[in-house]
């Protein structure tokens, strides 16, 4: 044996020595080899013995499970050659792709292989090998029962077919955040995996040994860059390339023919799935040796197909073998008739739409994804480390690409499919903007929660509500363990324009950007995951009009006082039976206004009552015509409620709570009122603002302005004396003074004043009592005409009818209202 094996060794350097001589001798240098040997004939039993030339040459290294595998792909000759253009590899004379190499490459490669150890020869043989053909052509042991093949001697170098895929298959996608400080420990997007690994108690492996950091800082190297293109996958360090792989799409097939027995079926069905398409990829990954990221990072959407059982892939890559997306969820999507999701994480902002139709668009700020973390620490028990670093990364990646994909969910049965555009943008959503104007509704309210439990709501305690109807709330354990979780005790809902604003403690934490057909497409899918979808239609038919008007919602989680209620131009529809509904909810289940009052209101056509309370003021419209305005103090406010009781019909207790309210509240409400059977709607002007009220001045043309003082005595319901002229004298002369109604008496009775005083200037009143001005009345001819025609059904049938003549209509309109309007009057009336 040892003879053997010196006799093979001779041959061998007679060999090399005769090729060394060869090459010294002649060659043109050209850019190919000078001749090419035959390949070395290697025989390799089923343990991974070998002989070559007749001779034993031992354990070659191949395993016999190894061995066995290629045994069954029926691989029963491996042939390997090394030229001027790389290393091929053949089975059974079946080219596969291989390792190629240039002028420019193999002088990198020179420059790495001289700093290993171990290696330095092999760097200066490297031009020899190439101007010198050699290889081996090992020859397998045959599977049982197979027959021998006939392989082709090799006959040369086959470089790769140039090929130019249709398209882009894979990506493009650029990985740039992998970056090596000197010592060879990783980081990426800047976060040190060490922290990540401590986190997960577990190693990545992903560290480089000093030997591996050694050879890469003796070549001074910067970078390496993996990158694919339609026939290989090139190296190169700082844009110096190294030797790559070379292939074609007959290579890629060779290598699928042989590929299921050597792995397992997982990964040969990956591999039938993902070698097709390495021509079309488009992948780049940087590698930086310095500790910072030598590129940004760019991802492009990822294709993402669900398949019926729920499982995914991605560019035909199986994602696992287990679904990912329940049964249930996929049959509420496909109900829905979602054919195709897009999702996009883009520098703060999370973009979706659904059948190409966009979503509502959330946006957050830094602050608020190191919130979010922090719930995710304390609530659901992850690490602060993997927190930290997984938002970090994710930071840094959101701000230099998107992170996206496009997932084609499974048709539902008898679906018709749909048709979508290759080139939709889900990160470029064509919302229809707002509503512009004024006018719009304007609710600012505070809901105060003690212990998971509503205790108020809008200023006004849950015990003065709940016999209105209005039902309790609590938190369910969850929500509330969220919020515990943001560390806040406030709060905040806000929307402006097209933009809703969630905030803690004032600070931002998520905003939600939209439009009306986004809303609605939002609805539609979410009402498949309801267990009442009518409870969303509800919603759905209310939540436009909500979210356009500008909302400040305050929630107090600690028993704290909430933000002052405001509300401006609050819609409010009244129902048939005196219930109100506002945005489509009822507002408790007991009627506020009494039928009475609806009916005298559609016997005038009062189809709208606009009323805003703001700075002590009531300003009133109806049909989008103001009516006089009425201001007042704290201690008139009582005298309000009578006359509005008495009016309203309301009840007192009621009227009271509704009251107590106003007194630190900003209101306006639009109330819509039934129309009456046969009566055509009228129109609002858009943008109506109830407060915008001008007054006109007096037009008296040729009347003089009348100025009149004169002083009362009431006693009880009758008028004792006018201008010192004694009830009684007064009837002997024919003129019967009237008795004031029991519920003015009783208001009058409220102020506790002996002495009232009424004065008049020009478009305007005041009452006093004991020298303090209580109520003031802004009025002009128009806003007198208006209130008139509203009281008429509150006056005696004569009255009214009086009223309603032409003849003093007129009379009332063109003189008596303008000298009202003007007058100067001065009315004490002394209350006994």
């Amino acid at each position: 044996m040892q003879v053997q094996m010196r006799t093979f060794r001779t041959v061998v350097a007679v060999l090399i020595a005769s090729l060394i001589l060869s090459a010294c001798s002649g060659g043109s240098g050209s850019g190919s080899t000078m001749f090419n040997l035959p390949s070395v004939p290697v025989s390799v039993d089923a343990n991974g013995n070998g002989k070559a030339l007749g001779f034993s040459i031992g354990y070659l290294g191949l395993q016999p499970a190894l061995i066995a595998q290629l045994q069954q792909a029926n691989v029963q000759v491996l042939e390997i050659r090394v030229g001027y253009n790389g290393i091929f590899i053949y089975a059974n004379g079946q080219p596969l792709p291989y390792i190629h190499w240039t002028d420019e490459s193999v002088v990198q490669l020179q420059s790495v292989l001289s700093n290993t150890a171990g290696a330095e020869q092999a760097a200066t043989y490297l031009p020899w090998l190439r101007r010198i053909g050699v290889g081996a052509r090992i020859s397998l042991p045959l599977a049982a029962g197979a027959a021998e093949l006939e392989v082709p001697r090799w006959k040369g170098e086959e470089l790769a077919a140039k090929e130019t895929p249709a398209a882009t298959t894979i990506g493009p996608i650029q990985f740039a955040g992998l970056a090596y400080d000197a010592s060879g420990n990783p980081s990426i997007e800047g976060v040190p995996l060490a922290e990540i690994e401590q986190a997960l108690g577990a190693s990545l492996g992903l560290n480089l040994p000093p030997m591996i950091m050694q050879i890469l800082q003796a070549v001074g190297a910067q970078q390496l860059t993996v990158a694919t293109q339609p026939n290989g996958i090139d190296l190169s360090i700082d844009g110096k390339a190294l030797p790559g792989i070379a292939y074609d799409t007959a290579r890629l097939n060779n290598v699928l023919a042989i590929s299921g027995p050597l792995t397992d079926p997982a990964i040969a069905d990956t591999l039938a799935t993902v070698v097709p398409q390495l021509p079309g990829a488009d992948i780049d990954l940087i590698i930086s040796f310095t500790g910072q990221p030598a590129a940004d990072t760019k991802l492009s959407s990822i294709p993402i197909k669900v398949n019926a059982d729920g499982s995914l892939s991605a560019w035909g890559i199986p994602l696992g073998t287990s679904p990912i997306l329940q049964p249930d969820v996929l049959s509420k999507l496909q109900a829905a008739n979602i054919q195709k999701l897009d999702v996009n994480i883009l520098g703060d902002s999370l973009y979706l739409a659904a059948n190409q139709e966009s979503l509502p668009v959330i946006s957050w700020t830094g602050a608020s994804l190191d919130t979010f973390g922090k719930v995710a620490t304390e609530l659901f028990g992850v690490s602060p480390g993997l927190t930290g670093g997984g938002l970090a990364i994710l930071r840094s990646i959101m701000l230099k690409t998107g992170i996206g994909m496009s997932l084609d969910m499974p048709l539902a049965a008898g679906a018709t499919p749909l048709s979508f555009d290759a080139a939709f943008d889900v990160t470029k959503p064509t919302f229809e903007a707002a509503p512009g104007g004024g006018g719009k509704p304007s609710l600012q309210m505070g809901l105060v929660f003690q212990d998971g439990n509503l205790v108020s709501l809008g200023g006004v305690s849950m015990e003065t509500l709940a016999p209105l109807g209005v039902a309790g709330v609590s938190l369910p354990a969850t929500l509330i363990d969220l919020l515990e979780g943001l560390g806040a005790g406030k709060i905040g809902l806000a929307t402006s324009d097209n933009m809703i604003e969630i905030l803690a403690d004032g600070n931002r934490l998520l905003g939600v950007e939209y439009d009306t057909a986004s809303l609605d497409l939002a609805l539609g899918v979410a009402g498949q995951f309801v267990s009442d979808p009518t409870q969303l239609e509800t919603l759905g038919a209310a939540l436009p009009t909500i979210l356009e008007s500008d909302l400040n919602l305050e929630v107090v989680l600690d028993g704290q006082p909430a933000a002052e209620t405001k509300l401006t131009a609050l819609p409010l529809v009244i129902n048939e039976d005196g219930t109100l509904t506002a945005f489509g909810f009822a507002l408790g289940n007991e009627p506020i206004l009494q039928p009475q009052f609806i009916a005298d209101m559609q016997a005038i056509n009062v189809q709208r009552l606009d009323a805003s309370i703001a700075n002590d003021s009531l300003y009133l419209a109806t049909n989008g015509e103001n009516l006089p305005v009425l201001s007042w103090n704290e201690k008139s406010l009582d005298v309000v409620q009578n006359i509005l009781g008495s009016a309203l019909g309301i009840s007192p207790d009621m009227l009271g709570t509704g009251l107590a309210f106003l007194k630190n509240s900003d209101v306006g409400l639009a109330l819509a009122l039934p129309v009456a059977a046969g009566t055509e709607p009228v129109s609002i002007p858009e943008g109506f603002d109830v407060t915008a009220v001008q007054m006109e001045a007096p037009q008296l043309g040729d009347l003089s302005m009348p100025a009149l003082q004169l002083g009362l005595v009431l006693n009880g319901t009758e008028i004792e004396s006018i201008g010192n002229i004694p009830a009684e004298t007064l009837r002997t002369m024919g003129v019967v003074l009237p008795s004031l109604p029991a519920n003015v008496v009783s208001i009058l009775g409220d102020l506790g004043s002996d002495q009232l005083t009424v004065n008049t200037t020009s478009n305007a009143l005041e009452i006093a009592a004991g020298g303090e001005v209580l109520l003031k009345l802004g009025y002009d001819s128009p806003t007198m005409q208006r209130l008139l025609k509203l009281a008429g059904p509150f006056l005696s049938a004569n009255v009214s009818s009086t009223l309603s003549e032409p003849d003093v209509a007129k009379l009332i309109s063109e003189q008596i209202l303008p000298m009202i309007i003007a007058a100067n009057l001065s009315l004490t009336a002394e209350v006994k």
